[in-house]
Order: structure tokens, then sequence, then C-alpha cells
């Protein structure tokens, strides 16, 4: 049962991209994802940078070139890892958005089929 319907739901899935708006939706989550994430990236190695050159951290601690350069290349895996992590929650979020009806009726749609379930 599982197994078979993932691949039929997927192959679905893939026919819909003959429509235009499937396709601009699609676009749209993914490229917004991606500035999301390269936003993310971006702040987390200036933030970093900016951590280890406070003034607060050099009384602490003294010259931290070294200990700037070790966030520097620890924060890109950890950045790639948070990618991986957090790409398919941003994309669903993003797409239902973008999605018909907007994010309005997507939700709404969401909790009346759970509470048919439920029931």
């Amino acid at each position: 049962m599982g197994f078979g319907m993932i691949f039929t739901d997927f192959f679905k899935s893939i026919s819909q991209f003959d429509d235009a708006a499937f396709r601009r939706v699609v676009w749209r989550g993914l490229i917004l994802t991606l500035a999301v994430l390269t936003a993310a990236f971006v702040l987390i190695v200036v933030g970093l940078n900016q951590l280890t050159q406070s003034a607060a951290v050099m009384t602490i601690i003294g010259e931290t070139s070294w200990l700037g350069n070790l966030l520097n290349i620890a924060g890109v895996p950890f950045t790639f890892a948070q990618s991986i992590w957090l790409m398919a929650p941003i994309a669903s979020t993003i797409t239902l958005v973008f999605s018909r009806g907007g994010a309005g009726s997507s939700l709404r749609a969401i909790t009346r089929t759970y509470q048919q379930q439920k029931a």
C-alpha cells in the first residue's frame, strides 16, 4: 500500500508540470526557499564574525583570530545541515502561500479534512 502509493502520487505530481499555474507555484516556491536559506547562511556567517570580533569577547578571551577562523569553517557545514533540515518546511510553507486559494483556504481545507478523519 505505502510504497506503491508513493510512486503513484509522485508520477501524478510530475504529470501536473503541464499546468502553467502549477509550474508558477513550484518555481516561486523554490526560488523563495533558496533566497531564505541563502539569507540564513549570510546571517549565520556574519553573526559569527561579529560575535568573535566584539569588544566583550576580546576582553574575556583575548585575541580571537583563530576562533573566528574556526567558527567560519564550522559555519559552512552547519549551514548546509540547516539547509537540508529546513528545506522541506520552508518550501511547503511558501508553496502553501502561493497555492490557488492562498494560505487561509488551504489551512481551512486541511483542518476540515482532519476533523472529518477524527470523527
